[in-house]
């Protein structure tokens, strides 16, 4: 845990959840940089929502 955000790296390159518009207890990733072609080094942009919507629910491991 980096202060307010938590952040993950995949394989498209840096990304983190915010919360989801509209949508109680649902977080959205969003992505803040990108790897090179070769996966060495990351180029910061401007933040991407992408499509994953996850379910931040208290109960949401209990459905799984």
């Amino acid at each position: 845990m980096f202060g307010e955000h938590t952040f993950f790296l995949d394989d498209t390159g840096l990304v983190i959840v915010e919360p989801a518009d509209g949508r109680d207890e649902a977080g959205q990733v969003v992505k803040l940089a990108s790897w090179n072609p070769d996966h060495t080094s990351l180029k910061p942009h401007d933040p991407e929502r992408t499509d994953v919507v996850i379910d931040l629910g208290k109960d949401a491991l209990d459905r799984r």
